[in-house]
């Protein structure tokens, strides 16, 4: 029998969950490929995810106000 106290759930214990609905994505990209998207991501001063994300316009266009 194991008579020690770690290891194991801890209540309380891990990641705090951000609320953000998330979901990851994998892509296979040439050396030369990964480092294009990388330099074009820092040039626009964007994490590579956002980049791509304003890339294929994933995101909804922003309502104006007043309307």
């Amino acid at each position: 029998m194991n008579n020690r106290n770690w290891g194991g759930q801890r209540k309380g214990s891990g990641r705090k969950a951000t609320g953000r609905m998330t979901v990851n994505i994998t892509l296979t990209l040439t050396t030369e490929e990964a480092k294009a998207l990388e330099e074009r991501a820092k040039c626009d001063g964007l994490s590579i995810s956002r980049f791509v994300a304003k890339w294929l316009v994933l995101s909804p266009p922003k309502e104006k106000k007043g309307e």
